[in-house]
């Protein structure tokens, strides 16, 4: 940790920062990019850190894995990078949690790959101790994501003890909880890692099992990216501190992971909303 503190203070985030957007269509550069911010977030403290993301480390390794999102190597490094700057950092973790599409993108096209998908739910699992951040991963398809991983990659243990500690600290989200009752493999997958690896696995399963019966049958989904109505915010926008676009009983975090899943995908948004995400932005 102390030699990784001294590259961070001496610009080496800047430095790798710099060498992958001067090359972002080189592959190898890309990976390797990914691979150093990952050893430099490895064991860091909480400061060192939040200097590889202001510096931004993260930004450069989500533009990474969107731009070569085929590379089974780009997106393993992208998802340790992303893994270890989220591990015991708050404040990393409400900007990687704006990734979560992307994360999500990485393991539905490489559902074959066991690194790929072993750091995938290792990520959402670091994500996912925060309340915030179970609703905007369940929103996006995080519990599907993850059952397909226990699924297919099932005989491998650092998947599933991944898989189903993510979807253990998914269940205390009573909406990511009727996700969980409504993924119909979900029963067959837990029983199969609890069986196959009972000392690292049974203890997550056997949480998840019990608390099934008690998901609500009608917990009201959250709609991802969270609506935005441009006509209340466009007669407040001119007023200081206007009234949010967004409804009153979304908490502040889930506002902003909300605002930049929605400028990262324009198909989702448009002209006006992506106006009105920025601005809110600005002013959370």
């Amino acid at each position: 940790p102390t030699h990784r503190r001294l590259l961070v203070q001496n610009s080496a985030v800047k430095a790798i920062v710099g060498g992958m957007k001067d090359h972002p269509s080189d592959e190898s550069i890309q990976e390797l990019g990914c691979a150093a911010l990952r050893n430099l977030g490895s064991g860091a403290d909480a400061a060192t850190k939040a200097s590889i993301s202001a510096g931004g480390g993260i930004l450069v390794v989500v533009h990474a894995m969107r731009r070569h999102a085929g590379s089974e190597a780009v997106q393993e490094q992208g998802l340790r990078a992303l893994r270890n700057l989220a591990k015991d950092s708050s404040g990393n973790k409400v900007a990687i949690a704006g990734t979560v599409p992307v994360i999500i993108e990485a393991m539905g096209l490489h559902g074959a790959s066991e690194p790929v998908q072993r750091e995938g739910c290792a990520t959402l699992r670091n994500l996912s101790v925060s309340a915030d951040n179970q609703v905007a991963i369940a929103a996006c398809g995080g519990v599907t994501a993850i059952t397909s991983a226990l699924i297919s990659i099932s005989k491998t243990e650092k998947v599933q003890v991944q898989g189903t500690g993510a979807l253990f600290n998914l269940s205390f989200s009573p909406m990511a909880l009727a996700n969980l009752k409504k993924e119909k493999r979900l029963k067959k997958a837990l029983k199969g890692a609890a069986k196959r690896f009972p000392d690292s696995c049974e203890k997550y399963c056997d949480g998840i099992l019990d608390r099934l019966p008690y998901a609500s049958d009608d917990a009201k989904a959250t709609q991802w990216p969270i609506p935005i109505d441009t006509a209340k915010s466009g007669s407040r926008s001119r007023k200081s501190g206007g009234e949010n676009a967004l409804t009153d009983d979304v908490s502040p975090t889930l506002k902003i992971l909300s605002h930049i899943h929605r400028l990262e995908d324009h198909t989702t948004s448009t002209e006006d909303e992506s106006k009105v995400a920025i601005a809110e932005l600005a002013r959370l």
